[in-house]
This record gives C-alpha cells, structure tokens and sequence, in this order.
C-alpha cells in the first residue's frame, strides 16, 4: 500500500511557480520598454525561467511517499517438546525499512526474538549457529519478548540486510500467530532532481548576466 503524494503542495507549487514566471515576465517587457536593452531583459527572462524550472523539478525529485509490503501474513507457529529448541522466519531488507507487526500467542510459554539472520532465505532452523567448536556466532538481537501473551512489535529501524523473527522453546509446546510488514520510503520521481540541478546549473549564469545587463544599462540591442 503507498500514501499519495502531497497534492495540495504539488499544486501550490505550480501555482506560485506560474505566478512567479507572470511577475518575471511583465518586468521583462517593462524593462525593455525603459530601458531599451532587450538582451539584458531577454536573458533575464529566459535565465529565470530555467532556475524556476529547475527548482520545481528537483523539489518533485525530493518529495518522499511510503511504500508498505507484507513479510509474513497470519503465519502459524507451532513446535513441540522434542523438536529444534527454536524456529526461525527469516526476511530481507534491501532498503532501510521500518518493521512492525503483532504476534498472538496460544500456547507457551516462549521468547521471540527479532535478530540478524545467518542462513539463506526461507530456512527454518536456530540461528545461533555451532561450528562444531567451542566458538558460537551470534546474531545481534533488535527486539525481543515472551509469550503467549499478545505482543504488538512496534515500528522498529532496520538497515539493510538479513533478518529473522525467532521463536525459542522452552519444555512446552509453542503455538502462535505473527504477522510482520515493512514500511520503505521512496522517491518516486527521484529522476526528476538531476533534471532540476541541470536547468539550475545552466539557468543561474543566463539570470546572472542578464541582471548585470540590466544593472548597468549597457541598452545592447
């Protein structure tokens, strides 16, 4: 799910922009009819007019939306006295994404953790991984709680890379439900700001040497 732009301030923008280029443009033939340099008032306008456009395109390639998928849906968590000692549901996050979710626990008791994942995308297994020594790794831990009672996972900040949501048993049986969805903010025209910075680069030093023009009355024509 994606929140809409901010319209209203898209349209004001336009607004102001447009009523800008009117000023700019009725001071540009005043000034020809005062002063007579229709270079300087020429260039004046056409400098303007590109560093306004250049401003509006790279404010449009800044305007920021919040894009929301699903990493686990009303997934069903069920272990047993006599299986793996914990169950991991494992995700990746190819941008900074803000997490929540819930969990609703039936049986326990439990922990759940929310730690780095060590493994592949879409293996169940403990992730504190033996390798047959002395020596353990352990992934660093971001959240953690006890169940069976309802847990709400509030919104929590994660750089990219591999995660996974454990489940560790105790001597009981675990039975829960999670859910789990990111929330990633995007540019969606992010394109549209190299544009901007382009006619602003090339429209100042045509405004520039235009006021000059004027500024000092050089009446080319």
């Amino acid at each position: 799910m994606k929140r809409r732009l901010p319209w209203k301030r898209i349209l004001l923008v336009l607004v102001f922009y447009t009523g800008l280029f009117i000023v700019v443009f009725a001071w540009t033939v005043l000034a020809i009819l005062t002063t007579g340099n229709r270079v300087g008032a020429v260039l004046t306008t056409i400098g303007a007019f590109l560093t306004g456009l250049g401003i509006v395109l790279a404010y449009y390639g800044n305007l920021e939306t919040y894009e929301e998928s699903v990493l686990w849906e009303k997934e069903n968590v069920y272990a047993s006295h006599g299986q793996p000692r914990s169950i991991s549901y494992p995700f990746h996050l190819q941008k900074p994404s803000v997490i929540s979710g819930n969990i609703t626990g039936r049986a326990g008791p439990y922990e759940f953790f929310l730690t780095e994942f060590f493994g592949t995308q879409g293996e169940m297994i403990d992730v504190s991984l033996s390798l047959e020594t002395d020596l353990v790794v352990r992934p660093k831990i971001y959240l953690k709680g006890k169940g069976p009672r309802k847990s709400t996972i509030e919104p929590l900040s994660l750089p990219p890379g591999s995660y996974a949501l454990r489940f560790g048993k105790h001597t009981a049986t675990i039975e829960a439900t999670f859910s789990l969805k990111k929330t990633v903010r995007i540019k969606p025209y992010e394109n549209l700001h190299d544009f901007g910075l382009t006619f602003m680069r090339v429209g100042l030093p045509i405004l520039i040497t235009g006021v000059i023009s004027l500024a000092f009355g050089t009446f080319v024509s």
